[in-house]
């Protein structure tokens, strides 16, 4: 059976800490990762906007979308991934929770691991709104990956106070 892993990413360590551990999932697995990260495209930009002068080389909205894969790019290789590993990159202009679910309702998608904050009492704080309510939504098991830095930072903290 083949499994696709759903990695929402929003550039933060926590993400990348969460991009890992589903690559190293997804090596056992034998699965494909999809790497969704749910962008706001400036409101300058878009289609209905925007208004491409004569000669221009490329539409402005596009050269806009251009610039998100490229950092969606260079995100997933700052991650170190195995070459090998099947990855696809999406990138959605829904709101993130709405990017994930969606995404996830497709079909396509057998398990979510994502990023959370790993700080702060409540639930939302401690998941991270986002999390949170994709965890709520999701028809799949979501797996959370703690910040691992801010949990060794807010150890530190406590050991000197």
């Amino acid at each position: 059976m083949s499994s696709n892993i759903l990695i929402p990413v929003d550039y933060s360590e926590r993400s990348r800490e969460a991009l890992r551990y589903a690559a190293m999932l997804a090596a056992k697995m034998r699965a494909e990762l999809t790497i969704l990260h749910a962008w706001d495209c400036p409101p300058f930009a878009r289609t209905t906007q925007v208004v491409t002068p004569p000669g221009a080389h490329a539409p402005l909205d596009q050269l806009v979308v251009d610039a998100a894969r490229h950092e969606l790019d260079a995100f997933v290789s700052s991650a170190g991934l195995e070459p090998a590993l099947k990855r696809k990159l999406v990138l959605s202009s829904l709101h993130p929770v709405r990017a994930v679910i969606d995404a996830v309702e497709s079909g396509e998608h057998d398990l979510i691991v994502m990023g959370t904050h790993g700080r702060g009492a409540t639930l939302t704080l401690l998941l991270g709104s986002v999390a949170q309510r994709v965890v709520e939504s999701s028809p799949v098991p979501v797996v959370l990956v703690p910040d691992t830095a801010a949990r060794r930072h807010a150890l530190s903290e406590g050991k000197s106070g």
